[in-house]
């Protein structure tokens, strides 16, 4: 007869939701930070929030669905996410080049 320790499997749903929702919340906040940090003009500001729309909207649609069918890999990466990163990256470096 097998032993099921309920408490321990109880515990280590709970360690990966707890993992899972610091995980989301670093994300959002990264993409919070990455307009404010970005000091871009009105027309990059819209192209850097409509790429912020299309990568949320791609994790809800493509991503958590493929986590929730163990069939999520980091084999390919979230495109619209490196978008933003290289903006805002680009946009820093031109900013410190001008002081």
């Amino acid at each position: 007869m097998v032993d099921i320790d309920l408490e321990g499997i109880a515990a280590q749903v709970w360690n990966v939701f707890d993992r899972a929702k610091l995980y989301v919340a670093t994300e959002a906040n990264a993409l919070c930070a990455a307009l404010f940090l970005a000091c871009l003009p009105p027309e990059e500001t819209e192209r850097l929030s409509a790429l912020i729309d299309r990568h949320i909207d791609t994790s809800l649609k493509e991503d958590w669905p493929a986590m929730a069918q163990p069939r999520a890999t980091l084999a390919t990466p979230p495109m619209a996410f490196i978008e933003v990163l290289n903006m805002v990256l680009a946009r820093q470096v031109t900013l410190k080049t001008r002081a």
